[in-house]
């Protein structure tokens, strides 16, 4: 189904937060199915999409889901809460598991991958705005970690990611 916008720019946004989380799928090997069945990987992407929230909001920038889906905050929060979370995601054939764009660059080794271009501006939007942005620039210096070693998908442990997350929030 196709709707036309007049605003194009708010739902454009709202992608780009759910996009953010797509580095975390490849530097843990994991797919979106698996991800929202766990806690803490939902808790993760949650906040940092609400850490992309937090730099469009502190620029004046609008976002917002798609036609029909619920607004950004609610889509984080049910996230969050296990909203969208798959029963059976184990039991899930490959060929009907969810791996974003960046964990396919990362498998077929590209060094350009889309990571620089949406985690890389919240840094970038963020510092401008004085918002501070530990799970995004931690998370674009782990790709740029795993692109370097020519690595494969799951380089990394979630509970390396947190830590270096949290590193970045004690200073």
């Amino acid at each position: 189904r196709v709707t036309l916008d007049e605003d194009v720019m708010p739902p454009k946004w709202g992608k780009m937060l759910l996009n953010l989380n797509n580095v975390l799928y490849a530097l843990i090997d994991t797919w979106l199915q698996l991800a929202y069945t766990d806690q803490q990987l939902r808790r993760f992407l949650a906040e940092t999409m609400r850490e992309g929230l937090a730099v469009a909001e502190a620029l004046g920038i609008r976002s917002r889901m798609g036609p029909g889906e619920p607004g950004v905050l609610e889509f984080i929060e049910t996230l969050e809460g296990g909203g969208y979370g798959y029963t059976n995601a184990m039991d899930l054939p490959p060929s009907r598991r969810t791996y974003p764009s960046t964990w396919q660059d990362v498998v077929l080794r590209r060094t350009d991958t889309e990571v620089e271009h949406f985690n890389g501006e919240i840094v970038r939007l963020g510092a401008e705005a004085g918002v501070s942005t530990p799970y995004n620039a931690t998370l674009l210096e782990m790709m740029d970690e795993m692109t370097s070693r020519g690595a494969m998908p799951g380089l990394f442990a979630l509970q390396q990611v947190q830590k270096r997350v949290q590193e970045k929030i004690d200073g």
